[in-house]
This record gives structure tokens, C-alpha cells and sequence, in this order.
């Protein structure tokens, strides 16, 4: 996603990185989330503002349903 104006452009990206000293075997992606913000200058675009974070989980973890209440009589 982009959003650009005169100037300052906001870009937002998603990216897949694999740890350099894994082998190709145990290569797992780690997904990023990164958002980007640049301003145009005299000298032309510079980036301003970077932030990156892991993305979130594919699916949300499994909820264990709790016991069923217990009635004492």
C-alpha cells in the first residue's frame, strides 16, 4: 500500500526473511510488516520514519475451551 503527496509518500510492505545461518532445509520465513515514510527534499527523497515488526499469525491459537463447572450438592 502507498499514499503519496507532494511531499511525503507513506509506504507500507510486507516481506518474508530467512535467517542467514539457516541451511536451506531449515529455512523458516519469519514474516515483517514495515511502514516507511519519506519526505521530499531539495535533494530529493529521504526516507524519515522506518518501523519493521514480525507479522501476526496466520491463524489465532487455539483457545483450550475450559472444564465444565462442578456442583456440589
Amino acid at each position: 500500500m502507498s499514499i503519496s503527496g507532494m511531499m511525503l509518500s507513506v509506504h507500507s510492505a510486507h516481506a518474508n526473511f530467512v535467517l542467514p545461518h539457516q541451511t536451506q532445509r531449515e529455512a523458516r520465513p519469519v514474516r515483517i510488516v514495515a511502514t516507511n515514510v519519506y519526505l521530499r527534499t531539495a535533494a530529493g527523497w529521504r526516507m524519515i520514519v522506518h518501523h519493521a515488526s514480525p507479522a501476526p499469525a496466520e491463524k489465532p491459537p487455539a483457545v483450550a475451551e475450559p472444564p465444565p463447572p462442578k456442583f456440589l450438592h
